[in-house]
């Protein structure tokens, strides 16, 4: 895939208390490496990605139910 295909697909997005085993859900069901992460507002606030959900979700034997919030990179980089 080039860089101006990429750029042109809709970014998905799960919503701050999203239980770990549903965005994993989504991510595998279509695909995602990452979606980002928002408030109630609509407004990102984080982005999960696959490493995340391993890393500090499986790796530290989390719940399945335990909110995104808790594992996913609070720092965003915007344009």
């Amino acid at each position: 895939m080039r860089a101006i295909e990429a750029g042109r697909q809709t970014v998905r997005t799960v919503t701050l208390g999203a239980p770990l085993h549903e965005v994993a859900q989504l991510m595998a069901a279509e695909g995602l490496p990452a979606a980002a992460a928002t408030d109630g507002d609509g407004e990102p606030a984080g982005i999960v990605s696959e490493r995340d959900l391993v890393v500090r979700g499986l790796a530290w034997n989390r719940p399945s139910d335990t909110p995104v919030e808790a594992v996913m990179t609070p720092e965003l980089v915007t344009a």
